[in-house]
């Protein structure tokens, strides 16, 4: 019977006890002594300030106070007592608000809001929203700094969240909250960081924030020049508090086919493939209903996937696309912007000129390429002619503006006039500014020395960015050419050809200047030595990234590799395209270099795309000849086709993959290859897994080397876990945690902590089990490992659910539903959707429990990332059973019958629309 309940008025305060699982594992008798601290000081302050504990949970608590003034000193209390002697890492959260409550359950939205902004509160510092400071604004002895306003997830009004300030607290800057909030709430695919101001468009940039808030799809046109990347860019940093799902900026440059747009959308936001599931599914999956932004730059080449943007605008209905295209996309929701060339004036006065916008770029960037240049009476009029000659086309400007270091005003007209006579090669059918864009290009390009020349054409083969020490190992064929590499290279980003990205690390060509080098490299004749160079270089760095990945650099190497994923997919493409043509060592190149990136790939997500280059890689290659290539490529189709649930299709390559490493007596895949096998035998044959499993071990420990040791311990340790030998797992599991301890590597580790969790549910230690999962999801959030994520969240929430944290546990599942859509997988999906189901069926509601099952049930037997490392057992029908006899026959019947027909959409608001129950007080 449902409790009765009664509604008040009160102050909700949530706190945390941060970074508590990490210092368990890294000093277990201070974490428990800092506990221990926070216990005290908790439960003292508390009775001082009249608050009542509700709930402990984990490393968190929920207490309530019948006033804001009473729950904000008690909080600015405790933060002073947790500095010493003992410095406790605390973060509070607090929010005033209606709640029904008796001794069994708190419920109410302002428990909800509470709790997020507990979760968005700086440690050592107290989070509070608007209607506290409302309340409390009027006090003294407090200060209360705002932090901005922010859409809570699933809050129907934003908040204005402000921290408190008093001695002893953390006040963050303003910026601290920026791209806060739920996890997947923010999109990644980052803006670009300008190296300069953009000047002269804020009429333009007015009235296209102003379509963007009536349109859904904008599409900025104009020639190539014109800014429309820049202007994108600078709309995009002022829309940031907007669009507070995030904003991404997805570069389309490279691309040739529309097919490749949506993958290249789903590449950018980080959007694992998912087997049987198209891009833009993905793409919905993870924006669904948010705000967000996405700018889609270089549209013109691949204009044919116009229809696929009107399809995902159709399906995210508050999403917002700014498109950048030299033509329009012609679908019904766009609406057109025609960008157009700065305005110039007609006459050189003096007073006037630096108040339109060609004049004043012209200067601001001939100022910086010459600190000394001024705009006088006496070169007025003849910066005016230059501007007026390129048309008050930006790029242009700055090109020529660059000249401005070693040419005074009068001979950079005279030269660029002659220029534009004479370099106005290109097609006869562009734009004539166009035209004029292209010879200003080869006019500066004409400028440079031979030198500069050879290099600047060849850089045309990178692709997404490069860095000097690809310059010198790419472009030049000689180690001593290259020495100059550096001092050619500032040349040209003097000059504005090249840009300098990422604080100088990096360097780009824009699209429109790198299609102009692209000729040049054809027209020398250099096309195929400079990929194959390319090929090369991109291969060897391959390899030193998974090395890298197996010690305590890890997470430096994965960044280095989703920095070079572009130039990576270049390669491979070159290499499949030379080994369709029958060369053989490109060929083998191509399958090696899938074995090197398919532990990087995996981690990212991305099996599906490095399955596709193996399968179209081997199908060049002689299929009886053995060779290390090929081993490692079809080892890595085992691994793909496990991970994606294909169990018949990863034995079948697995197997293959261990006779050929067997014909080499290659060791390090043999042990590969032999784990690959154990783990295809493992619910089957479990003599012959343990075989295999054995023999990796042994091979692994005469490398001597720590990180295969420690992956075929781990894997051994599994096997004897699901054989329920747990003397021999736990022994198998903790020696591979010390060996890769000490590596500091995070894959392995994540997946042997979740596998000691596993144990420590199985021997009844649910405490240590959660200690030990969050520190695993910890780990896989380290490396962006998002599968893992999903599974240790699913993971977590039953062992919360076990204990009774119905709420915690639905926080947790609702995350890993999250996390399943991201990776496309709905047989995990289901596995949390039944969660959901078994919080119904404890907290009483049993058809919603049953209807929950039924829509669980539904999504499991669809397709999916499978990467659950243990048997497949029904969890939930520890809490559905009971829920069914609640109900006749003919209920159950009508529930399952509801629950096939739910939507994941309708079974989430189910979940979410459910108040907030705390079955018992763990005081």
């Amino acid at each position: 019977m449902k409790p009765e309940l009664h509604k008040r008025l009160v102050a909700i305060m949530f706190t945390d006890m941060v970074g508590y699982t990490a210092m368990m594992q890294q000093d277990e008798k201070t974490a428990l002594q800092k506990r221990k601290r926070h216990r005290e000081v908790f439960e003292q302050q508390h009775q001082q300030f009249h608050g009542e504990i509700i709930q402990y949970f984990g490393d968190g608590t929920l207490s309530i106070f019948s006033n804001s003034y009473d729950a904000v000193g008690c909080a600015v209390a405790m933060q002073k007592a947790l500095q010493a002697p003992v410095r406790v890492p605390l973060r509070i959260g607090i929010h005033t608000g209606n709640v029904m409550s008796d001794k069994d359950a708190l419920i109410g939205d302002a428990v909800n809001i509470a709790s997020r902004i507990e979760s968005f509160s700086p440690v050592n510092g107290v989070l509070i929203s608007d209607m506290v400071q409302d309340q409390l604004k009027n006090q003294t002895q407090w200060k209360f700094v705002t932090l901005g306003k922010f859409q809570l997830k699933n809050v129907e009004r934003p908040f204005e969240l402000y921290a408190v300030s008093a001695e002893g607290l953390v006040v963050p800057d303003a910026h601290f909250l920026q791209g806060k909030g739920q996890k997947m709430a923010t999109l990644k695919g980052r803006l670009p960081v300008p190296a300069t101001p953009i000047l002269g468009r804020e009429k333009e940039t007015t009235a296209l924030i102003r379509l963007i808030h009536t349109n859904q799809v904008i599409t900025i046109t104009g020639p190539g020049g014109m800014g429309k990347t820049r202007l994108s860019v600078e709309i995009g940093n002022q829309l940031k508090s907007e669009f507070q799902d995030g904003i991404a900026f997805i570069s389309l440059s490279t691309l040739t086919d529309a097919a490749e747009v949506m993958p290249r959308i789903a590449t950018t936001l980080d959007i694992k493939d998912a087997q049987g599931r198209k891009p833009i599914e993905g793409i919905v999956a993870l924006i669904s209903d948010k705000k967000a932004l996405l700018i889609l730059d270089n549209l013109e080449q691949v204009i044919e996937a116009a229809q696929d943007i009107a399809d995902l605008a159709a399906q995210c209905p508050h999403l917002k696309i700014l498109c950048t295209s030299r033509t329009p996309l012609k679908i019904k929701a766009e609406q057109e912007y025609a960008l157009h060339p700065l305005p110039l004036p007609s006459g050189p006065d003096i007073d006037t000129l630096m108040h339109y916008p060609a004049i004043e770029l012209f200067v601001s960037r001939a100022q910086k390429a010459n600190p000394d240049f001024m705009l006088t009476g006496d070169n007025a009029k003849t910066v005016v002619e230059i501007c007026r000659r390129i048309d008050g086309l930006p790029l242009a400007l700055e090109l020529a503006a660059a000249r401005i270091r070693i040419l005074p005003p009068g001979t950079l007209l005279t030269r660029l006039s002659q220029a534009l006579n004479v370099l106005t090669t290109g097609p006869k059918d562009l734009p004539i500014r166009h035209q004029t864009l292209r010879a200003t290009i080869g006019w500066s390009h004409s400028l440079l020395k031979e030198a500069e020349q050879r290099l600047f054409r060849r850089l045309a083969v990178f692709a997404g960015g490069f860095t000097l020490e690809a310059i010198e190992k790419v472009c030049y064929e000689e180690e001593e050419a290259a020495y100059d590499a550096l001092d050619e290279l500032e040349s040209m980003v003097d000059k504005g050809l090249v840009e300098n990205v990422e604080g100088g690390h990096r360097f780009s060509l824009l699209q429109t200047i790198k299609d102009f080098a692209l000729e040049q490299l054809k027209a020398a004749g250099e096309t195929d030595l400079l990929f194959q160079q390319h090929a090369a270089y991109y291969y060897e760095l391959s390899q030193k990234i998974n090395e890298g990945m197996q010690g305590g650099q890890q997470i430096a190497y994965i960044r280095q590799g989703v920095r070079e994923m572009a130039n990576f997919q270049a390669a491979l493409d070159y290499l499949l395209k030379q080994a369709k043509a029958g060369d053989e060592k490109a060929r083998e190149t191509g399958m090696d270099m899938c074995g090197e990136l398919s532990m990087f790939w995996h981690i990212r997500g991305y099996n599906v795309s490095i399955r596709n280059y193996v399968h179209a890689l081997l199908e060049t290659a002689d299929l009886e000849k053995p060779s290390l290539g090929k081993c490692k490529a079809i080892g890595t189709l085992g691994g793909i086709y496990w991970t994606l649930g294909d169990f018949e299709q990863g034995k079948k390559y697995s197997i293959q993959y261990y006779a050929i490493a067997e014909q080499l007596n290659h060791t390090i895949e043999l042990l590969k290859a032999g784990t690959f096998l154990s783990f295809v035998y493992i619910f089957s044959d479990i003599t012959l897994a343990k075989k295999y499993s054995d023999a990796a071990v042994a091979r692994a420990r005469e490398t001597n080397i720590d990180y295969w040791l420690a992956w075929t311990l781990w894997s051994n340790g599994l096997l004897h876990l699901t054989n329920s030998d747990f003397t021999k797992a736990k022994e198998r599991l903790l020696e591979a945690y010390e060996l890769i301890k000490r590596l500091g590597e995070n894959e392995v580790k994540g997946t042997v902590i979740s596998s000691l969790a596993m144990l420590a549910v199985i021997e009844g230690e649910q405490d240590t089990a959660i200690e030990l999962l969050h520190q695993s999801l910890g780990v896989f959030e380290a490396v962006g490992s998002r599968p893992e994520e999903a599974r240790v969240l699913n993971e977590l929430s039953w062992v919360y659910l076990e204990k009774r944290h119905t709420e915690v546990a639905r926080k947790y599942f609702l995350g890993s539903i999250q996390a399943y859509r991201e990776v496309g997988s709905m047989r995990g999906v289901g596995s949390s959707v039944l969660g959901l189901a078994s919080i119904e069926a404890v907290q009483g509601r049993a058809q919603k429990a049953i209807e929950m099952a039924a829509a669980a049930e539904h999504f499991a037997a669809q397709e999916g990332i499978v990467n659950r490392m243990y048997a497949d057992t029904n969890l939930g029908a520890l809490y559905i059973d009971p829920a069914r006899k609640e109900l006749s026959g003919v209920d159950i019947e009508n529930a399952e019958k509801a629950g096939r027909a739910l939507s994941l959409k309708e079974v989430l608001q189910m979940a979410e629309d459910q108040p907030v129950w705390v079955e018992q007080k763990m005081l």
